[in-house]
């Protein structure tokens, strides 16, 4: 488990001409000036700068902006890797509110977009990772909620996974049809310390669920900035909740939260992997006891087991084939029956 984005403006000017008459007499200009009920009239008609604006112009502007700041954030990032520069001045102005948000929504919308655009990064290439990286970087570097552990009510909910560099979870070791292409959740408790982790892979008829539950242990650091914590792994669900594997005490790891607000939360985990998530239900939450009683014997293992290939040879081999398959192999028995009677 492991797992955050920049902003804003374009300016535009608008000019006047002046028309002015030179061989126009006094009277002549007098009588052509309008009145001040007619000016009042054509002002009254003429519509106002800000009810003309529309959201998409104020989203592409914050897209503009957004792509400005990490250009210079970029640069910044070059030079004090390259001459170890000192420190701004203290009286170096900060930016506003207001300028700092719309940096943030603009980044944000910069991510997602990005995200969906490779599948939740299963299809990114080199280039593509890269700018993702540089995207999360650059809003870990202006995350309005760096003590997440201090705030609950925010990080607790089910969020959806838009995207990770983790190949498990991805599902890229594993045959095609078996990789994960609906919605990925987690949701987190914090009240509770609990997490969970839901997949479904769907493969024609065949839907797999699974999830893993876990209890979380504030990691404890010299840093001491409340962002980070232990990840110990209790119980694996499989075929929905047919089969229950207790998890061995081994099964261990460290979330770190980079990057949370009420609707998008960055968090990198131990082994270096990124994750990227949206919030889909706030109010989720998870009971503080995960039930680790009731685990199947062996022979409901193998039957789901057996079950899940029966299904899965139907989708992809046929139903015809799969029958005459059976027919075979009840022939067999019955042919080795016969011979063991003479």
């Amino acid at each position: 488990m492991q797992a955050m984005m920049p902003v804003l403006c374009v300016s535009t000017a608008l000019g006047g001409f002046l028309l002015a008459r030179s061989n126009s007499s006094t009277e002549a200009v007098i009588a052509q000036t309008p009145d001040k009920a007619s000016t009042e009239a054509v002002i009254a008609q003429t519509p106002d700068k800000a009810s003309t604006s529309t959201e998409s112009t104020e989203a592409a502007d914050n897209a503009a902006e957004a792509r400005s700041w990490i250009a210079r954030w970029r640069e910044n990032v070059k030079a004090k890797t390259k001459t170890q520069a000192t420190p701004a001045p203290k009286d170096t102005p900060m930016p506003s509110p207001a300028t700092n948000e719309a940096r943030i929504l603009g980044a944000k919308a910069q991510l997602l977009r990005y995200c969906e655009d490779v599948a939740r990064g299963r299809t990114a290439t080199a280039e593509d990772a890269a700018a993702i990286e540089e995207l999360a970087s650059a809003l870990e570097s202006i995350n309005p909620n760096p003590r997440p552990l201090e705030n609950p009510e925010m990080l607790s909910g089910r969020w959806e996974l838009k995207y990770t560099t983790s190949r498990s979870i991805l599902g890229l070791n594993k045959a095609p049809w078996l990789r994960p292409r609906d919605p990925i959740y987690q949701i987190i408790d914090a009240f509770t310390s609990r997490a969970r982790n839901e997949e479904t892979v769907k493969s024609g008829p065949l839907t797999l669920k699974s999830a893993v539950d876990a209890r979380l242990v504030p990691w404890l650091t010299d840093r001491n900035s409340a962002d980070e914590v232990e990840v110990k792994f209790a119980r694996f669900e499989l075929f929905g909740d047919r089969i229950r594997i207790k998890a061995p005490a081994r099964a261990i790891g460290r979330l770190q939260t980079t990057y949370l607000d009420d609707d998008l939360r960055i968090s990198r985990g131990d082994r270096g992997n990124l994750f990227v998530l949206s919030m889909v239900d706030p109010n989720a939450r998870l009971a503080e006891e995960i039930d680790l009683s009731a685990r199947p014997g062996l022979a409901r293992v193998v039957a789901g087991i057996a079950i899940g290939a029966a299904t899965y040879q139907t989708v992809h081999i046929g139903p015809a084939a799969v029958a005459e398959k059976a027919t075979a192999v009840v022939a067999k028995v019955n042919s080795a029956r016969k011979s063991l009677r003479e």
